[in-house]
């Protein structure tokens, strides 16, 4: 058995923001290559960078007796053949979502993790996040769930981080407090924590108590065993601007606004920031719709995240959001956002460097389907030549495959 849910989106304009001194212009990337992947009825990948400067990416693939995961391998212009990690088993029921959609991440000691969402109750949205890693003989683990409440709420919208070797750190918006008796009478979500490693679940914190129902997170791991995350906030004034916490000498920092954006909107977005990081150099990317001005920013911080520029504007005056960035190099990321214009709604890139300069907007792709909520969220990671690699779900006739670019970016070489 299997459910598709697809959540309210709230459709909104990009932009991309940096402000420091010293960097040279931001290139743009000069080319777009098709890279052929073929997988029946697939969609929701995600891309992340290997050590050996390949790429690994997932996805979801639906069939008549229900859900699977599985992922490739990318390497010298082509994907290896696909495996599975995981597939819903007899009862069980998985979430599968166009927002809220499974990760994979390489271990420092080359083994994989991915995370996948398995319903734990009749609500629509009670589910639970599951873990699994990959052994160095290539089998996949049973799963570990890393929050312990027990509650049939909301559990998603995870980042995973290779940490220690043979640990993982795990970020999710977290429901446990909205349970209540009676609908609607239940605190806020929030942002949680925890290190897994093997069957050990550690060091559980939770990073901030009110927070943006079904925003995607977004975290990078920094030097001296330290990490950023990237979240919408909740305020009290349901002002819902973006957040940082880092992760240092054992604990999470308050939680601190990147930017007094004021977005006031009483219900979610479905529009999560991005970051990426080259040292403590990070890269953030995202939505606002504040002052009914639907926009998208980036900004830098040269500090691990503890201070920011001031946002630049990359969009063309009609994006749709969901955004991504890559690093490609010290000084330049290249930023991914969904935009609508008189030609259709097209998949963009745009290289911005901490200076601010930007390099001129390019079309990845021009496809109607990619302003309806089916086709997700493009996802983005950078080879180790230099390039990017772009995926994301191509929606016909109910059915669904994955589209993979790559983007000889002039900034990585």
């Amino acid at each position: 058995m299997k459910r598709l849910f697809e959540t309210v989106f709230c459709a909104g304009i990009l932009g991309v923001a940096a402000c420091l001194s010293g960097a040279q212009a931001a290139p743009p990337a000069h080319s777009v290559e098709t890279v052929r992947f073929e997988a029946t009825n697939a969609g929701m990948p995600w891309l992340a960078p290997l050590s050996d400067g390949g790429v690994v990416m997932s996805w979801t693939r639906l069939t008549p007796e229900g859900p699977r995961l599985e992922h490739a391998r990318f390497a010298d212009g082509r994907w290896s053949a696909s495996e599975e990690i995981a597939r819903a088993q007899a009862g069980e029921e998985w979430f599968v979502n166009w927002a809220d959609f499974p990760s994979i991440v390489e271990l420092d000691d080359g083994r994989f993790a991915a995370h996948y969402l398995v319903s734990s109750g009749p609500d629509v949205f009670a589910y639970d996040v599951h873990v699994a890693t990959r052994t160095a003989e290539g089998a996949w683990q049973p799963s570990i769930v890393p929050h312990r409440d027990g509650t049939p709420t909301e559990h998603g919208f995870v980042s995973l981080l290779p940490w220690h070797e043979h640990a993982l750190k795990a970020i999710w918006l977290d429901g446990r407090h909205t349970h209540a008796e009676q609908p609607g009478h239940g605190d806020p979500m929030a942002l949680r924590s925890a290190v897994i490693d093997g069957d050990d679940l550690t060091h559980e914190h939770e990073i901030d108590a009110s927070v943006c129902d079904c925003c995607q997170t977004s975290a990078v791991r920094l030097p001296g065993e330290g990490a950023l995350v990237a979240y919408r906030g909740r305020s009290r004034e349901e002002v819902r601007d973006i957040l940082v916490a880092r992760f240092r000498d054992g604990a999470w920092s308050t939680p601190r606004v990147v930017h007094d954006d004021g977005w006031v909107i009483h219900g979610c977005p479905v529009n999560g920031p991005a970051i990426a990081a080259t040292g403590e150099r990070i890269a953030l990317a995202w939505f606002t719709l504040a002052h009914d001005e639907p926009r998208v920013n980036v900004a830098f911080s040269d500090d691990g995240g503890d201070t920011w520029s001031a946002p630049v504007r990359i969009d063309g005056g009609q994006p749709l959001g969901r955004v991504d960035v890559v690093m490609v190099d010290d000084d330049h990321a290249l930023v991914s956002w969904i935009e609508r214009d008189a030609g259709g709604p097209r998949i963009r890139v745009r290289s911005v460097a901490v200076s601010g300069d930007l390099g001129e907007p390019v079309t990845v792709n021009v496809d109607a389907g990619l302003a309806s909520r089916a086709s997700g969220f493009p996802r983005m990671a950078r080879t180790g030549h230099g390039d990017v690699l772009i995926a994301w779900t191509v929606v016909n006739d109910d059915r669904r495959h994955i589209e993979v670019r790559r983007l000889h970016s002039a900034a990585g070489r």
